[in-house]
């Protein structure tokens, strides 16, 4: 009868992969019930929930046979019965419930279970789902732990299928963390180790590995890649015929509408998805929500102000007794449909929100630990091919004597010679991080902000006009969120260093009442979107400009940024008619300590365009002269021409 339990489950697993409905194998297993004995029984109620979890609102009927078989398992003490009971009770209570403690305690049962039977092959996945709950909840580095063990674990045993999945989830927290480069290089992997298995799951895996791709491209702007993995997946998950799947493929194919500007298609596409997309089960609330929110924009470019309240009022009643992270979702999704029907009170409460647990996410001290967890992963990886190249090396030794031996001894040399360039080159790594840390607690003026600060509630309080201040105070929460995440890239997209000075400068004309204009003017040959530079470059001298050099004091004061082409370097000026560098003294009015900061901030980006310079084996190089006209100061900035990875 075992037989006939494992030839229903292979019948059904070929089923599915051929587009036949989960329901149809569900039945197919019901048939056998009524002849089976306990443990072939327990064996059967497991192969029905296995199948549950791909239909809509079947979670209730998954965790009662997956409670069934649990019950006759611990009866008979079946080992593997207990052992796939409680993983599938895990993952009911997880997506049905969302019960996220309960979920977790199902998983370390099941953990407990295996390490017990001694199958060390199954504690990656089990792993795997530990660290997601963690995810789920916001602790990144709790999770990113999990992960980096069963990351470990199944590539020592090479199961290839489970570290591509690994590889996606952390993924997620990079992409959480905007991280999104490496996001994108980690799912591509994924798609790489995928293509050595031969499992009957691969297929789902691929498929959810190209979702994740086309939301990490769509944020990039590659939208062509966008447009082929989403395409593929299209094909797949029509073919596979999977609740899941064709919501998450949905919500992919509406964000990539919205991202397109394509604003009557999309209405038009989430009104007809709408009704197919059952908001009550696990994640897809997440996705209907999305969904709602699409419709609202629809709404209110529609001026239909009273159905995006509705819709308002929907997405609200959702935020008790959700994961933080579609807390978060919501949060923008209330404010920025606040913000379009001109609802300014419950916009500003709901950005106060956002903010508060933006920050709960992503403090400094947190991505800094993910940072460093990021790094471990990447030398454990390089440990391994290491090694690997160890045994290939000794491998050789013993197949080809003396002639192999002189070899190994010249690999020998060669890995020692690595890891002192390894480690210079990440003494030179660190001394550039330690450096733009600097740079990062410089830009951060308790000053300016304070300032900022002010002038915002002056509009709130002062003059009453409350949609400029929620529009300056948007503006400065863009700011500090920009400031901080661009702290931790090595390299930005050039457009997300114009977006920061935009807005950096805006609220500086805010700071002193529009007494100075500003230009910024990019070379025609220049495409912001595929150059790159380092973060936190630029913004100390145009600071210097403002308040050093005075130009909000001088009639007509402007600040021009000029970004152009030169001997194949990307050149940054910054020209300004102020006072001008050479006149910043104590008898014209500077303190000693604004001096002092004036003359760190050169200090420290020199030292750290040095730095880059050896890193990248390419000059960079900074020059300060006064402004021809005879008044002010110019600031030429050259950086390496960098293409965006």
């Amino acid at each position: 009868m075992r037989i006939l339990i494992n030839i229903c489950l292979l019948v059904g697993w070929s089923a599915l992969c051929c587009g036949q409905s989960p329901r149809y194998i569900i039945d197919s297993v019901f048939v056998t019930l009524e002849n089976l004995e306990a443990e072939q029984k327990a064996d059967a109620h497991l192969t029905i929930a296995t199948h549950y979890q791909f239909l809509p609102n079947a979670y209730d009927s998954l965790l009662m046979h997956a409670q069934i078989a649990l019950d006759l398992s611990e009866e008979l003490d079946y080992m593997k019965g207990k052992q796939r009971a409680n993983y599938y009770l895990a993952m009911g209570t997880w997506y049905g419930k969302e019960d996220f403690d309960l979920a977790k305690e199902y998983f370390l049962t099941t953990k407990e279970l295996v390490i017990e039977a001694n199958e060390t092959e199954r504690i990656p996945s089990i792993n795997n789902a530990i660290a997601s709950l963690d995810m789920m909840q916001g602790k990144y580095e709790e999770a990113l732990s999990q992960y980096q063990e069963a990351y470990d674990v199944a590539l020592d045993i090479e199961d290839y299928e489970t570290v591509a999945i690994i590889s996606t989830n952390m993924a997620i927290i990079y992409n959480n963390t905007n991280d999104t480069l490496n996001a994108i290089k980690i799912n591509e992997s994924a798609l790489d180790y995928l293509a050595k298995t031969n499992s009957p799951q691969t297929d789902l895996s691929t498929v959810g590995i190209y979702i994740n791709l086309a939301d990490l491209y769509r944020r990039t702007k590659q939208m062509e890649k966008n447009d082929v993995v989403i395409k593929k997946a299209r094909l797949m998950v029509d073919s596979m015929k999977m609740f899941n799947l064709e919501a998450r493929l949905t919500l992919a194919e509406a964000l990539t509408l919205d991202e397109k500007g394509k604003e009557e298609e999309l209405y038009a596409f989430v009104n007809k998805k709408l009704p197919l997309i059952n908001e009550t089960e696990g994640k897809d609330r997440e996705i209907y929500a999305f969904l709602l929110y699409f419709k609202g924009k629809g709404l209110a470019s529609q001026q239909k102000t009273d159905e995006v309240q509705q819709i308002i009022k929907q997405l609200k009643s959702r935020l008790d007794g959700t994961n933080v992270l579609h807390k978060k979702n919501l949060y923008q999704f209330i404010y920025d449909l606040s913000e379009r029907i001109e609802d300014y009170k419950n916009a500003y409460f709901h950005l106060d929100k956002l903010k508060t647990l933006n920050d709960s996410l992503l403090s400094v001290e947190q991505k800094e630990k993910i940072l460093t967890m990021e790094r471990k992963f990447e030398l454990v990886k390089k440990d391994k091919e290491i090694e690997e190249k160890k045994v290939e090396n000794l491998e050789l030794k013993r197949n080809n004597g003396f002639l192999l031996s002189g070899i190994l001894g010249l690999a020998v040399v060669g890995l020692l010679g690595y890891f002192w360039h390894y480690r210079k080159r990440q003494k030179e790594i660190a001394k550039v991080n330690q450096i733009e840390q600097k740079m990062l607690s410089l830009q951060m003026n308790p000053h300016f902000i304070f300032n900022a600060i002010s002038s915002i509630q002056n509009y709130l309080f002062d003059e009453g006009d409350s949609k400029k201040a929620i529009h300056h105070l948007s503006t400065f929460a863009t700011l500090m969120r920009q400031m901080l995440e661009n702290s931790r890239e090595r390299f930005i997209p050039l457009e997300e260093e114009i977006e920061f000075l935009k807005n950096y400068l805006n609220l500086q004309k805010l700071r002193f009442d529009e007494k100075f204009q500003y230009e910024i003017n990019i070379a025609a040959d220049i495409d912001p979107t595929y150059l790159s530079i380092p973060p936190l470059l630029t913004q100390p001298f145009i600071e210097n400009a403002i308040d050093h050099g005075k130009i909000y004091l001088v009639e007509n004061g402007l600040l021009k940024i000029n970004i152009f082409k030169q001997k194949g370097d990307l050149v940054i000026q910054i020209v300004d008619n102020g006072v001008g560098i050479d006149n910043l003294d104590e008898e014209n009015g500077q303190s000693p300590l604004l001096i002092k900061k004036k003359s760190l901030s050169i200090t420290i980006t020199n030292e750290r365009l040095h730095l880059l310079s050896k890193l990248m084996k390419r000059k960079f190089h900074l020059e300060i002269k006064p402004n021809e006209s005879g008044n002010g100061t110019i600031v030429n900035l050259n950086v390496p021409s960098v293409a965006l990875n």
